[in-house]
Order: C-alpha cells, then sequence, then structure tokens
C-alpha cells in the first residue's frame, strides 16, 4: 500500500509543480497584457488628437485685430452645427458685450477636401434656402457666407464694419 501512496504523493508533487508553473506563465502573460494595454492607450491618445483651429487660427488672429484696434477680444462659440464662432472686441471686458460699443467678427471653419482649411464669415446677406423654424434656419445657415480674406486689412475692414454702440 505504501508504493500506491508514494506513487499518488508523486503525481500530486508533479500536478502541483505544473499548476505553480502555469501560474507563473499566467502571470507573466497577464504583465505583458498590462504593458501592451499601455501602449496601446498611449498610441490611440496621437490617434483621437487633433489640432484646435481655435487655438490654432483663431485665437492668432484675435491677437492681430486686437495689436491693430487696441481693443481685447473674446471668443464666443462654436456654436451650433456649422461652429459658429464670434470674435468680441471691446474696451471694458467686465461689462458685457451688450452695454458698450464692440466690434466683432463671426467665423465658421471650412474642412474642405484634402486636408484644406479656411474660414467663412457672414457676409450680413441673408437668403432663404432654409424654412423659417427649420434646423437650417436655427444654424444660421441662411446667413450668407463668403471666405475670409487672406488680406489682413480686409479682415479689419469687415471687424469695422460690424461695430455695434452696445444700446440696441
Amino acid at each position: 500500500m505504501q508504493a500506491l501512496y508514494n506513487h499518488f504523493r508523486d503525481l500530486m508533487i508533479e500536478a502541483q509543480a505544473k499548476t505553480d508553473k502555469s501560474y507563473e506563465l499566467i502571470a507573466k502573460k497577464r504583465a505583458t497584457i498590462k504593458r501592451l494595454e499601455k501602449q496601446i492607450e498611449k498610441l490611440e491618445k496621437n490617434i483621437y488628437y487633433y489640432p484646435s483651429w481655435v487655438k490654432e487660427v483663431l485665437i492668432p488672429l484675435g491677437q492681430r485685430i486686437t495689436e491693430r484696434i487696441g481693443l481685447p477680444f473674446e471668443i464666443y462659440g462654436p456654436f451650433g452645427l456649422a461652429c459658429e464662432t464670434s470674435l468680441y472686441f471691446r474696451a471694458d471686458m467686465s461689462k458685457s458685450i451688450c452695454d458698450q460699443p464692440t466690434k466683432h467678427i463671426t467665423v465658421l471653419p471650412e474642412f474642405g477636401d484634402n486636408r484644406t482649411f479656411y474660414l467663412l464669415y457672414y457676409t450680413g446677406e441673408r437668403d432663404n434656402t432654409y424654412e423659417d423654424g427649420s434646423i437650417g434656419a436655427l444654424n444660421g445657415f441662411n446667413n450668407r457666407r463668403a471666405p475670409l480674406p487672406d488680406d489682413f486689412e480686409a479682415i479689419l475692414e469687415i471687424v469695422n464694419k460690424n461695430s455695434v454702440d452696445g444700446h440696441e
């Protein structure tokens, strides 16, 4: 009988050694998986990063206009389906744009084919492409747009044309 017991004990020791080896391999594989998951997360952050047109285009434009007209600016937006965004220039940043004279420009980003990008602005003209009360009308799509000029002086003319006395 002792020989059978010893044989069974040897099988148990062998089985435990295999089990321990399996747990060791599982732990190594799990560590590898965690390391690879962290690498994947890092790579995914790069995939989902896109530069901000507000930060890279609109803020520098606002700063350049501020240098010329001497009024600080604030950005309102992006809003709506068209990402309509306004730059408001005013003397007193502690007062509402409704309570003081302002100058402004409202722009919309246009992402074209072949990764082209440019800004559109509202010309001040309207059409009736979209019915009153429709999503298109509510999102300003009846306001005519044109590409923002490349010429900085022409942009300044648009901003100066959009002056409001603050009591309308």
